[in-house]
Parts: C-alpha cells; structure tokens; sequence
C-alpha cells in the first residue's frame, strides 16, 4: 500500500495520462494532487527524476509514435492534433528532439523506441528515494527577516526553458561587489531566497524570484538597484547541506523524495532560504549551507 504522499503523486500521474490529448498545466495537475506548485515539482523531480513539463511530453512523443507505427493510414498531422500539437511543424520539432529522427522517418523506418520512449510510472513503480544520507534536519523558529540584495526573475530549473544557472550566480557576483553598500560587517551572514511569485505578478507559470543579500536594518535605505524583502516570522525545517554547491540537487532530492513524505510536516510558504556563514568555502567538500523551508503538520 502506497503512503498518503506517493498515492497523491500518482494520482497526478494518472491525471496526465488522461489528459495526454488535452492541455493540462502544471499548476492543475499540482492543485488537484493537493501540493502547491512549487512544492508539487520538487517533489515530482525527486521520485520520478524528470520535470513535469518533460515526462508530460514525453509521455505523448511515445504514445504518438505507436499510432504512427501501428496506424500507418493516419495522417501525420492528425496525430499530432490529438496529442496536442498546433502544426506539423512544432510536432516535427518536439518529435525530433526526443527521439532523434523525425515522424516521417520514423514510420518508413523500423526503429526501436525503448532507448527513449517513456512508459506510464505504474502505483508498484513509485517508490520513496531511500534515506541513505540520513540528513536530519533541526527545527527553529526564526524572526521576522528584512532582506535587501539583487534579485531577478527567472525560470524554474524544472522547466524546460530553465535559466536559472544563467540568471542566479550573476546575482552573487553582483552582491559580493556591492556588499560595502549595506553597512554591514564583511563576515555578515548572507542569504539566498527563493520565492514563487503571485500568480497574477508572473509572465509565466514556472516564474520565481531569487534574492542574493543579508539582513540589515529596516531604517536603512535600499542602495540603488537592489531590492528588500519582508520575510514573516516562520517555523522551519533546517537541513545541512555538506560538499561543493554542484551537489546540491542531491540534498533537494533527498528533501522533497524522501524525508517530506516519510515526515509529518508540509511547506508551508513558497519561500525556501540558504544561509552562507563562516563554514561555508566555495568548491570544497567541507563546505557547509544551511537550507530553510518553512513547514507546519501535515
């Protein structure tokens, strides 16, 4: 029997194989598995190992190409409609770029589609990521926070148009040149805050902000060019991550696969913060960042 967390996963799952001929946003699919949208493609990442966007697509590349093997009389452009492709066109670009050859090819052509075809995740498939790392967190309280840094909108790593490598270390080089500025003492702890915008403020669903900074003083002006933000006093979760920043992804997993549905917490504010103090060294495997998320019992 499946825990509470993974049953509503896969409900999720199931819910995109039913709607492989109809649009379904990611926002829906993480509404009716009861998570909210930042919270629901961690958690996504982290048990099926592929963003929502990309196993969505996947999953109709493959189930239109076994209608274009075993019903060779289609037309190829009707396929496509079915599974929600406007043109020939953007049907032969999505198509290509998964399975390496194009429709046509595909069906003059015996090829194999296991090497890249993505099959329905079934109930006894969706397991919880094993607790190998054995991170712990503690639990804080932590007061109310007034952040002032560089910020920047960017677009989730979990989407396919993902920008975030382009968009966030930038920020730090900006805030490590300017951080005179803030009047504060140069071991200062900083922050790095990621936040899910209101849906009425983004251009797009899969919109975050990001703000690389450090508490100051709420009397103190904001230089120009940098931003504040006003962060509520919180319950947190508080989770070590030990080694080089590149391996982070492997905390978050460990995170959002494994302790969050073995736990009796939920997230509850789509803000999650990365505390960088004295024991944090860039590129060494003694480095140390804590990472933040608020919580209440699930």
């Amino acid at each position: 029997m499946q825990s509470p967390p993974l049953e509503s996963l896969q409900h999720a799952l199931d819910l995109i194989e039913a709607n492989l001929r109809q649009p379904l946003t990611v926002g829906e699919l993480a509404t009716k598995a009861g998570y909210s949208f930042w919270h629901f493609q961690k958690v996504f990442v982290a048990l099926v190992q592929e963003p929502v966007a990309s196993y969505t697509r996947r999953r109709r590349i493959t189930e239109a190409a076994l209608a274009l093997r075993h019903a060779p009389e289609r037309r190829i452009l009707d396929i496509a409609m079915d599974f929600g492709f406007d043109s020939h066109e953007s049907f032969t670009r999505a198509f290509t770029s998964v399975t390496g050859t194009n429709p046509r090819e595909f069906r003059t052509e015996i090829m194999p589609i296991m090497r890249w075809a993505r099959f329905p995740i079934l109930p006894h498939q969706l397991n919880l990521i094993p607790s190998k790392m054995a991170l712990e967190p503690t639990f804080i309280d932590l007061p109310a926070l007034s952040l002032v840094g560089c910020a920047s909108r960017f677009i989730a790593a979990m989407s396919p148009d993902a920008n975030n490598m382009q968009v966030i270390p930038p920020l730090w080089g900006q805030i490590s040149a300017r951080k005179a500025e803030l009047g504060v003492a140069p071991d200062a702890v900083m922050y790095g805050a990621c936040r899910l915008l209101p849906p009425h403020q983004r251009t797009r669903e899969d919109e975050l902000e990001y703000l690389a900074g450090t508490v100051i003083a709420p009397e103190h002006p904001v230089p120009a060019g940098m931003a504040r933000w006003e962060i509520p006093a919180l319950h947190y979760a508080k989770f070590v991550h030990r080694g080089p920043v590149e391996t982070f992804p492997e905390t978050l997993n460990y995170v959002y696969g494994s302790w969050f549905p073995r736990s009796k917490y939920t997230p509850t504010h789509d803000i999650e913060l990365e505390c960088y103090d004295s024991r944090f060294c860039l590129g060494s495997s003694d480095s140390e960042v804590d990472y933040l998320i608020s919580i209440r019992p699930a």
